[in-house]
């Protein structure tokens, strides 16, 4: 089962990189949100915002803080 995010430019904290998006959505998941890297299946920053694609969730998540703190500031959707 997979997990989808975005968060809008407007909620991100800090200067959006002119170049090397790919890098700074992977350094924001970890550094800003605190994602652990072994969830994190794609991260890509676009003209609609940060959208991550999270793997891995057979395991009971859904009270770390990382995750709490994530559903908060993104929309959220779940692929089956």
């Amino acid at each position: 089962m997979e997990d989808f995010f975005i968060i809008p430019t407007q909620k991100l904290d800090g200067e959006l990189p002119l170049k090397g998006y790919e890098f700074f959505a992977l350094e924001y998941c970890q550094d800003t949100l605190d994602i652990p890297l072994y969830y994190i299946e794609e991260a890509s920053l676009n003209e609609d915002g940060l959208e991550i694609q999270l793997k891995n969730l057979n395991a009971p998540i859904s009270k770390d803080d990382w995750y709490v703190q994530l559903l908060r500031v993104s929309s959220y959707s779940r692929a089956s």
